[in-house]
């Protein structure tokens, strides 16, 4: 039981971490890679990509460990990811400018300049995204299983359907906390150093 509710309550908070996280990438790279729509399909991409391949690994690392075990895991890498690129975006902005001295002697192509703008945001992006995809299948487990045997008869799909439900619904909250409260009024490295501290809890 007390894994269950563990695994449904970080299903949710997660759910508010992953899209606050987002929105706040977003809007310090916008900065640095400008707000474009490629910049904007970039930045979404990159993301996508660290849930699919973290959700991937994580996967199978269920063949090797327990779910609760492989779930405490991965929250600390979110944690430890968010402060560790919490302290890249000061470095960021004089890497994009570099460029600008790139581009008087060697012209960059449109395919280059994106090449750079999508390295920015692996860099800020690719590892919280990772750890976050790869507590998702193992913390999903464990709340489907609960919420299955707890209130639907041993029906997994339906447990599956509330825990999706109840991620669902804290990505809806992160957004809109991030977006019309946090950011405005504490910033984003506060934001991020916030979240970090939220994910270890």
């Amino acid at each position: 039981t007390r894994q269950g509710v563990g695994a449904l309550t970080i299903l949710t908070v997660g759910g508010v971490v992953t899209l606050a996280l987002e929105v706040v990438f977003m809007h310090l790279l916008a900065v640095v890679a400008g707000n474009s729509v490629y910049a904007f399909g970039l930045m979404l991409a990159t993301f996508l990509l660290g849930l699919g391949l973290g959700a991937m690994v994580g996967e199978r690392l269920m063949l090797r460990y327990e779910r609760a075990v492989l779930v405490l895991w991965a929250q600390c890498g979110i944690a430890v990811s968010i402060l560790l690129t919490s302290f890249v975006w000061d470095g960021l902005a004089d890497y994009m400018g570099s460029f600008a001295y790139v581009q008087q002697w060697l012209p960059l192509s449109f395919s280059a300049r994106e090449l750079v703008r999508a390295m920015v945001c692996a860099m800020a992006m690719l590892p919280p995204a990772f750890f976050i995809g790869m507590s998702y299948p193992a913390a999903m487990g464990l709340a489907a299983d609960w919420l299955a045997a707890r209130r639907f008869g041993g029906e997994a799909a339906r447990g599956v359907g509330l825990a999706s439900a109840a991620n669902t619904l804290g990505n809806i909250a992160g957004v809109l906390l991030a977006g019309f409260w946090w950011l405005p009024q504490y910033g984003s490295r506060n934001v991020l150093l916030g979240l970090a501290v939220v994910v270890v809890v």
